[in-house]
C-alpha cells in the first residue's frame, strides 16, 4: 500500500489591493478520515487515494473541483463526490455519505471581522467558518465585530447585505498567516465587493446594485414557479426519485451543494417560470440528462436532448418583456426512471 503523504503550505498575510494568491485548493488538500479512521482519503494537488477497511481496499485517481464540490474519477470513470462544508468533507459514494475531517488541523490564530459599514451583514463566512454574533443572530450588526479561531489559509469573505439585499464577497483575498495571533478585517461603506452570482458586477459595499433577478440553487424551499407538472422538484439522493440501485447509472448526484432539481415521471413533466424583464438579461444553468429533455424560451426550443448528458453549463440571452421559460421531460411508463437534471438557475441584467 502506498504511503500517504500530507501537503503543507505556508501563506503570507497581506492586505493590499493586489493580494498574494493562496495555495490553490489548500482547503481540501490533505488527509481526511472518518471518526473510526476506517476510511482515509488523501487529496493531493490533482490526485487522490482512498484507503478503506484498515487497508484492505485502495482506490485512486484524479479529481476536479467546482465551487466546494469535488468530483473523483478512477480510470477516467466517475467514482464519487466530496463536498466541503463547515470544515468537513462529505464523501458520497453509491448514495452513501461519509463525514470526514482533516487530520492534523490547527488553530494558529484568530480572524476578527469588524463591521464599520452603514448596514447589517448576514451569513458571513471565511473558508467555511461562520462569523455570527451568536447562535441565534446569524449576522454582524453595524458597529459590531466577531472573532473566531481559524486555520491558516486564504479566501474571500462571503456575506449578504441586509439593506438593498445582495449576495456578495470581498474583492480581495483575506489571508491568515500560520502562527499569526490576531488578524482583523474591517468592512466600511467603501469596501469593494463583488456580486456572487454575477462576478462582472462590482462596486462599493454602500453603492453596489443587485443585478440578479432569479436565483434557484435548490438548497432552500422550492421557488415560486408558475407551474410544476408531475414530478418537478428538488432531490438529494436516488431515494428521492423513482430510481433503484440497479439503475444507478440513470442518476446524477447534485451538481452544487446538497440538492439539485429533477424533472421527470411516467408522463410529460415540466417546470415553467414566467419572468418580466425591463431590459436585456442573461440566463444560465447547469443541466444533465437521462431522458428526452428540452428547454424552451417563449415556445422556441433552445435545447433538445435524448442522449445521456453529464453535467454541462449553458447560457442564453433574454429580451425585455415577458419570458416563458420551460424545462420539459417527455417520458413513458417504461422510462419513468429517466430525468432532466437542473441546478443553479440564474437570471441577471446585463445592461
Amino acid at each position: 500500500m502506498k504511503k500517504l503523504l500530507t501537503l503543507a503550505a505556508t501563506l503570507t498575510l497581506v492586505f493590499v489591493s493586489c493580494p498574494i494568491e493562496p495555495t490553490p485548493n489548500s482547503d481540501v488538500i490533505g488527509i481526511w478520515t472518518n471518526t473510526e479512521e476506517a476510511m482515509t482519503l488523501d487529496i493531493s494537488k490533482s490526485t487522490w487515494i482512498l484507503v478503506t477497511g484498515g487497508g484492505s481496499s485502495t482506490n485512486n485517481g484524479k479529481w476536479t473541483r467546482d465551487a466546494n464540490t469535488l468530483r473523483l474519477y478512477s480510470d477516467d470513470k466517475f467514482f464519487a463526490t466530496a463536498r466541503l462544508s463547515e470544515g468537513k468533507l462529505f464523501f458520497v459514494r453509491e448514495s452513501t455519505t461519509y463525514t470526514l475531517t482533516k487530520k492534523g488541523k490547527k488553530a494558529p490564530g484568530t480572524l476578527k471581522i469588524n463591521n464599520q459599514s452603514f448596514t447589517e451583514i448576514t451569513d458571513v463566512t471565511w473558508n467555511n467558518v461562520s462569523f455570527a454574533e451568536t447562535e441565534y443572530v446569524n449576522s454582524i450588526r453595524s458597529g459590531n465585530n466577531v472573532t473566531k479561531n481559524v486555520e491558516a489559509g486564504g479566501g474571500y469573505i462571503f456575506f449578504k447585505r441586509k439593506s438593498n439585499p445582495i449576495s456578495a464577497r470581498t474583492r480581495d483575498i483575506i489571508i491568515v498567516e500560520e502562527g499569526k495571533k490576531s488578524i482583523e478585517f474591517a468592512f466600511t461603506d467603501d469596501t469593494v465587493i463583488i456580486e456572487v452570482n454575477n462576478t462582472t458586477n462590482t462596486g462599493t459595499l454602500r453603492n453596489l446594485q443587485n443585478t440578479v433577478l432569479w436565483w434557484d440553487d435548490a438548497e432552500g424551499e422550492i421557488q415560486p414557479y408558475f407551474l410544476r407538472q408531475h414530478f418537478a422538484g428538488y432531490y438529494s439522493t436516488m431515494a428521492d426519485l423513482s430510481i433503484t440501485g440497479t439503475n444507478a447509472s440513470y442518476f446524477y448526484p447534485p451538481k452544487n451543494g446538497k440538492k439539485s432539481i429533477a424533472v421527470g415521471s411516467s408522463a410529460t413533466s415540466l417546470l415553467h417560470l414566467k419572468i418580466t424583464l425591463t431590459k436585456s438579461a442573461k440566463l444560465s444553468f447547469w443541466y444533465a440528462n437521462r431522458g428526452t429533455a428540452s428547454f424552451l424560451i417563449n415556445d422556441d426550443a433552445k435545447l433538445n436532448s435524448n442522449q445521456n448528458v453529464a453535467w454541462s453549463f449553458v447560457e442564453f440571452e433574454l429580451e425585455p418583456g415577458l419570458n416563458d421559460l420551460i424545462w420539459k421531460n417527455t417520458a413513458t411508463a417504461t422510462t419513468n426512471t429517466l430525468y432532466f437534471y437542473i441546478d443553479d438557475i440564474l437570471i441577471y441584467y446585463t445592461e
